[in-house]
């Protein structure tokens, strides 16, 4: 024991030594962990391109619709297709055809064989067609739900597809169909909110 502790130095050295080991690991483990905090931000980064944004994130905006894909300002109030006397109006009416009570999904104006037609409203023309009743029609798209049907046609001055300003020409007045064949040359027309056919004179300025 004297011995021991006639000589310490040797006990002091090995005491130092495992001192700087601990401060020298302690140290290592500081750097380490800096060097993983400044890493961090990246990975999310990575992690969030890849898997899309995170909730309650907003997403990227989508390019937006061409003009094509616009939709189309509804018109408020409809041109006249013609200039003419009424004679039916909307609803249940007399047929001079057929001599009996049927309802009438539009209005009739009177007008000689080939005068121009216009389109009531600016927009596109989904179809046209002959039938029976109607004899050559065409019908135009006005956004919103809202359609004219044009009928009782002489000609056609458009195509499936054109798009119309308001007041252009679209055909022109012809014979009537079988259908209203005693009420001599008309327009017969017809205005739908989502298919459904209303009273056209609602519509008109």
């Amino acid at each position: 024991m004297r011995k021991l502790c006639a000589h310490p130095l040797p006990w002091m050295l090995a005491g130092l030594l495992v001192v700087g080991a601990v401060l020298g690991a302690v140290a290592a483990a500081l750097r380490f962990r800096t060097a993983v905090a400044s890493m961090q931000p990246a990975s999310h980064a990575a992690q969030d391109a890849s898997e899309g944004p995170a909730q309650g994130q907003p997403a990227v905006a989508a390019p937006a619709p061409s003009v094509q894909e616009a939709e189309v300002e509804v018109p408020q109030r409809l041109l006249w297709p013609i200039s003419g006397r009424l004679i039916r109006a909307f609803g249940w009416q007399y047929s001079g055809t057929f001599r009996d009570w049927r309802w009438h999904p539009g209005v009739d104006i009177a007008a000689p064989v080939g005068t121009p037609v216009r389109c009531a409203a600016a927009g596109r023309t989904v179809a046209v067609g002959t039938s029976w009743e109607m004899g050559l029609w065409l019908k135009v798209e006005h956004g919103g739900g809202l359609e004219t049907v044009y009928a009782h046609l002489g000609s056609v001055r458009v195509g499936v597809g054109d798009r119309v300003a308001a007041g252009d020409q679209v055909g022109t007045v012809g014979e009537p169909g079988p259908g209203e064949c005693a009420d001599g040359p008309h327009l017969h027309f017809e205005v739908l909110i989502d298919g459904k056919a209303v009273d056209p004179m609602a519509w008109m300025e």
